[in-house]
């Protein structure tokens, strides 16, 4: 027992014939079906058959089978929930697919969107800097979404002071009045000062890379220049976070004599 279309007395609890619509990215196409327990037994689920001649799962291989686990007791209904587990570089569209259940079929139409997903190696860099203001570093980049992805241009983060933000941050603290902090956690008003402290002035650290076009499920390593600002201080500590697309890097900056 445990396969839909070996198990006698299931059907569709509410069978039509026009396809069931699911939609969204690769990875989150979640959908549900109701079926009727005829039989006299308790059912359990483990998978269920399903019929996609153009899609494929997440190891390119055929999309025949999803998992799932689901128990109904003798003449009752029950919900099968299940997730169809796509190739994440399936290109939005979309797509004709029908369950099996017992000896019927359900007709299914997937709606992919489009689903921008770009990782980045490393991901964090630290430039220890006497007075340079440019690092031409290597970026391995990974286009993991369904949709082609331009790279290239200019990428712009704040370069924060960490001593600063921290000792900003404590004398802060020190100098809310106990009214001030009746009712309220040490994490949320922690979380609170860290919003004005962030709004303090900050330099810019700029990002410039080659030019590139990344297909689903390709990886290039590319060429970046960071770009300091000539005005840091010496023997400080600098943070950023600088964003690729919906990739980020962590950069830490450390001034020795300038």
């Amino acid at each position: 027992m445990g396969i839909s279309t070996t198990v006698t007395g299931l059907k569709f609890a509410h069978k039509t014939q026009k396809p069931i619509t699911i939609h969204g990215t690769p990875g989150r196409l979640q959908g549900s079906l109701s079926v009727i327990n005829k039989s006299e037994s308790k059912l359990t689920l483990r998978s269920m058959p399903i019929k996609a001649s153009k899609l494929r799962g997440k190891d390119q291989d055929k999309l025949s089978e999803l998992r799932l686990t689901a128990r109904v007791y003798p003449q009752q209904t029950g919900v099968l929930r299940f997730n169809i587990p796509v190739d994440p570089t399936t290109p939005a569209g979309i797509y004709d697919a029908s369950l099996q259940v017992g000896g019927e079929s359900q007709s299914l139409r997937i709606q992919i969107h489009e689903h921008m997903a770009l990782s980045a190696i490393p991901t964090t860099l630290s430039f220890v800097t006497t007075g340079e203001c440019s690092f031409t570093r290597d970026i391995s980049l990974e286009n993991r979404g369904n949709t082609t992805i331009m790279l290239g241009g200019r990428d712009e983060a704040l370069l924060k002071d960490v001593q600063k933000r921290e000792s900003l941050l404590s004398n802060e603290l020190q100098r809310l009045e106990p009214d001030q902090l009746k009712g309220k956690s040490t994490g949320d008003v922690a979380a609170a000062l860290l919003q004005s402290v962030y709004h303090q002035k900050a330099d810019v650290i700029a990002l410039v890379m080659e030019d590139a076009t990344l297909q689903p499920g390709e990886q290039q390593t590319i060429k970046g220049t960071f770009t300091l600002p000539e005005t840091l201080q010496p023997f400080k500590h600098y943070s950023a976070d600088m964003d690729i697309l919906s990739a980020r890097i962590k950069v830490d900056v450390y001034t020795r004599g300038l």
